[in-house]
């Protein structure tokens, strides 16, 4: 059997497809620079470039006996890649001009006690389901959170201060915030 590290795209492609996860590993290793740097072009924002690498390789995976044999392994991962960024970014674009547009046509109102009451009550709902999905995450998902989102550090600066590597945090922050949108939908 090839070592898997000197492997071709295509011989790593195709022990992704046989459920290999070091194949997939590898392949994110090779590709994670050349994506994340057409994804910050293409989208002008370096984090949503390297959530969507995140989310490619995720569902590469989830899919993996479903995908077809590739020769261009590259070429495929990048045609992907571009379009669910283009598809991300145009969402998000989408997403601010609709947010422009409510807080244009909704002026300042004074809420009602019903409404302070509504609201309220939804808080509290909102608070009840994270604290019990943050409860289920694991000592090292809650770990990293607590890093990247409360105390504001890149995934380079966790890295440094845990002795994990970037990939190893980038997967764990993954899964615990995917496990956290299961969790607490509204």
């Amino acid at each position: 059997m090839v070592m898997l590290k000197n492997a071709s795209d295509i011989e790593l492609w195709n022990a992704l497809r046989k459920g290999n996860r070091e194949a997939l590993a590898i392949l994110f290793e090779r590709y994670y620079f050349l994506l994340t740097q057409s994804g910050t072009l293409l989208s002008n924002d370096f984090e949503l470039a390297r959530d969507i690498i995140h989310e490619v390789f995720y569902s590469l995976w989830e899919k993996r006996a479903r995908l077809n044999p590739v020769t261009e392994v590259r070429a495929y991962l990048t045609t992907i890649y571009r379009h669910e960024i283009q598809r991300a970014a145009g969402k998000r674009q989408k997403e601010n001009i609709q947010a422009q547009s409510f807080s244009a046509q909704h002026t300042i109102h004074e809420a009602s006690y019903e409404e302070i009451i509504v609201s309220l009550q939804k808080n509290e709902e909102i608070k009840s389901k994270i604290r019990i999905a943050l409860q289920e995450l694991t000592p090292r998902q809650k770990e990293f959170l607590q890093l990247k989102f409360f105390e504001g550090l890149s995934y380079e600066q966790i890295a440094e201060k845990t002795g994990q590597s970037i990939k190893t945090i980038y997967n764990t922050t993954y899964e615990a915030l995917k496990m956290l949108r299961k969790k607490v939908s509204f």
